[in-house]
C-alpha cells in the first residue's frame, strides 16, 4: 500500500495467504494488526511524487482501513491522493469525507476502506 498524503493513520488486519499440500489448497490465515501514525507536518511532497508508507508483501490485504488528515479546499477536496494497489499498478482511493472532524478550507479527515479483492 502506498499513500501520498499528509498525517496518516492506517490499520491493516486479516492478511491471508494460501498453501497447497497433497493437491489440495488450504487457506492459511495470518492476522496482522499493525497501526502507525506518521506526521508529515512541515514536509513537502514534490509535485507528481508520493511517500511510500506500507508494503504487505508477500501477504494480500483483504480488509483494511486508512484515516488521513489532509489539506483541503472550501469544497472539501484535497489536492493529495491516497494510492493503493500493487506496485507499479497504484490507483487513487476514493476518499470519504468525515465532516465532524474536518475544517473545510484548512484540514479535512478522510476515511478509506480497503475492500477484499479476489486474487
Amino acid at each position: 500500500m502506498e499513500l501520498a498524503a499528509g498525517s496518516s493513520t492506517y490499520n491493516i488486519a486479516n492478511a491471508q495467504g494460501s498453501t497447497s499440500g497433497g493437491g489440495q489448497q488450504q487457506q492459511q490465515k495470518n492476522v496482522v494488526r499493525d497501526s502507525q501514525t506518521i506526521l508529515l507536518e512541515g514536509k513537502t511532497i514534490p509535485s507528481n511524487d508520493y511517500i511510500h508508507l506500507y508494503d504487505s508483501t508477500p501477504y494480500m490485504i483483504i480488509n483494511g482501513h486508512i484515516a488521513a488528515k489532509l489539506p483541503c479546499d472550501a469544497n472539501t477536496t484535497s489536492p493529495l491522493k491516497i494510492l493503493t494497489g500493487q506496485t507499479p499498478n497504484l490507483k487513487p482511493a476514493e476518499l470519504e469525507f468525515v465532516k465532524p472532524l474536518s475544517t473545510p478550507g484548512k484540514l479535512c479527515i478522510y476515511h478509506v476502506d480497503i475492500p477484499s479483492k479476489s486474487g
